[in-house]
């Protein structure tokens, strides 16, 4: 019951559009709930608000950060946290969040975007070798990733997705259907 007052105190607040009073009244919610599944709804609605009605975006930044030392995965932050990575001043904080989070999930791909962004902040010439070195890693990991996913050959899927290319460098019809025939037929053998 102590928590229906409050709730009813965001509607009024929201409506009334008193961001401030808002903010402070779920800060207050936080302080009654002992639900971590709860406080992290909360802090999402506060680094919400923050960032979108108070121009906190440093503050939701901040946020978002405690509520990923509690729950590595939690995809609203890292997502709230990717999209705010497009402003450059937020950048260095972002990327030291996510690079090991995107490290610790195997996420290469998104931890090499991140590295990118370290390096081209960095002017340090060792710190740049460091960053150049990890980008390679882990470019490389994120190909043989990939690598791993593609179809093999002789899979029909391999088989359409190669003859398509075929088709698009101008590899004339006759010779596709021929080739689509023979892997056929090496695939009915093994």
């Amino acid at each position: 019951e102590v928590l229906r007052a409050p709730t009813h105190q965001d509607r009024l607040f929201e409506k009334q559009e008193r961001w401030t009073d808002l903010a402070d009244n779920i800060g207050r919610q936080l302080t009654l709930t002992s639900d971590p599944d709860e406080q992290t709804s909360l802090q999402l609605r506060l680094a919400s608000l923050r960032e979108s009605r108070m121009g906190g975006a440093e503050a939701a930044i901040e946020i978002h950060r405690e509520i990923l030392d509690r729950d590595a995965g939690n995809e609203a932050s890292i997502g709230a946290l990717e999209r705010l990575l497009a402003v450059p001043a937020h950048q260095p904080v972002i990327t030291e969040i996510l690079e090991p989070l995107y490290q610790s999930a195997n996420e290469f791909q998104k931890l090499v975007g991140v590295l990118e962004i370290q390096l081209r902040a960095t002017q340090d010439p060792h710190e740049r070798q460091e960053r150049l070195k990890q980008i390679a890693e882990f470019s490389e990991k994120s190909l043989r990733d990939k690598a791993a996913t593609m179809p093999r050959v002789g899979s029909s899927d391999a088989t359409s997705s190669i003859a398509v290319r075929m088709h698009d460098v101008g590899v004339p019809p006759r010779i596709v259907s021929a080739w689509r025939e023979a892997i056929a037929s090496k695939s009915m053998i093994a």
